[in-house]
């Protein structure tokens, strides 16, 4: 028996020295690697901690809705990786290494980008969230594992609630809100309800005392946040310039800067006039070469019943072989 056990490890460890041996040279192949995945195994504990849904409840799947903290720690660690590549040797790195740099520079200022015009969006509702510090402050404790004081959180929980309600009768009395910020705070309050739901899950049935004092101050709390995220969504307007065309869809134009940012973020060299000037040639291209085609057919400059030539000569499902063949004659004629 000794003899297969021998063969057996004498495998496991050549297995374990060619994935050893993989692994460094795929290293090798890129100056940029550690840094690319240090960075998303750090994003990835940012995202879990300060989550607002719990993922053992989703999953595993992650909120992306970023709270305040989350989004501040999120560019706080993007501002790190920047300075860092700052400090890289770019002109010594090997050709993988430079094409890891250029698109991992490009990606984190893209996150940094939409980031920071989240936060500019999350400035505009914030008015509609005046209990959220107190809510963050509360759940603090829970996401270092610390104990609580049951009656002083039942004290706090309450004045929250009231708060809460009173921001739902202000609610009552506004007119409207543009759509995507509406949509924004309404997203707000439900992420309030998940820190929420998250602290209460990680000490009722654990804590006696908080399992006497909060239950009934919480389940007030969470109806009431509900019923307010709701009305916010319900005070949505829409804003733009776009029409409806009949379809009930309205998009919400970009705008041209952003539309550049875009562009450039794919490597793309045009502007937006460019590339309709662009588009315009090749179309006017094509519509040159089908007129050619209609002409050879036969058709003149009916181009559609040329189309509907072609179109009708391709076979029907279930046609025999020698009609296929019939078919086929006749196209190639054209």
């Amino acid at each position: 028996m000794k003899k297969p056990l021998t063969l057996f490890f004498t495998g496991l460890l050549c297995v374990h020295f060619l994935f050893a041996q993989t692994s460094a040279l795929y290293l090798q192949t890129s100056e940029m690697n550690h840094q690319m995945v240090q960075y998303d195994a750090d994003k990835g504990s940012l995202m879990r901690f300060y989550a607002t849904s719990n993922p053992m409840e989703s999953r595993g799947q992650v909120s992306g809705y970023n709270s305040p903290e989350r989004r501040q720690r999120l560019l706080q660690l993007i501002a790190d990786n920047l300075k860092q590549l700052e400090q890289a040797e770019f002109d010594k790195m090997n050709i993988n290494g430079k094409v890891d740099y250029v698109l991992f520079k490009r990606n984190l200022e893209d996150e940094q980008y939409k980031l920071q015009q989240e936060q500019k969006s999350y400035d505009q509702i914030v008015r509609f969230l005046p209990f959220s510090d107190r809510i963050y402050t509360l759940v603090k404790p829970r996401a270092r594992g610390l104990s609580v004081n049951a009656q002083e959180v039942a004290k706090e929980m309450d004045g929250i609630l009231k708060a809460v309600m009173q921001a739902n009768e202000k609610l009552k009395k506004e007119e409207g809100v543009e759509q995507q910020l509406a949509t924004l705070a309404s997203e707000a309050v439900k992420g309030l309800q998940g820190v929420l739901k998250s602290y209460y899950a990680f000490y009722n049935a654990y804590d006696p005392q908080f399992s006497w004092w909060i239950p009934k101050t919480y389940s007030s709390l969470d109806s009431e946040l509900d019923t307010y995220a709701k009305g916010l969504l319900g005070k949505g307007q829409p804003n733009s310039t776009q029409k409806d065309d009949g379809s009930g869809i309205i998009g919400k134009p970009i705008g041209r800067e952003e539309l550049i940012r875009q562009l450039k973020l794919e490597f793309i060299p045009y502007t937006p006039e460019e590339l309709t000037e662009i588009a315009n040639k090749e179309f006017a291209w094509c519509d040159a070469e089908l007129l050619k085609a209609s002409v050879e057919m036969g058709f003149g400059t009916d181009w559609k019943a040329a189309q509907e030539k072609v179109k009708n000569s391709f076979v029907a499902p279930g046609q025999q072989p020698q009609a296929m063949l019939e078919l086929y004659e006749q196209s190639v004629a054209f």
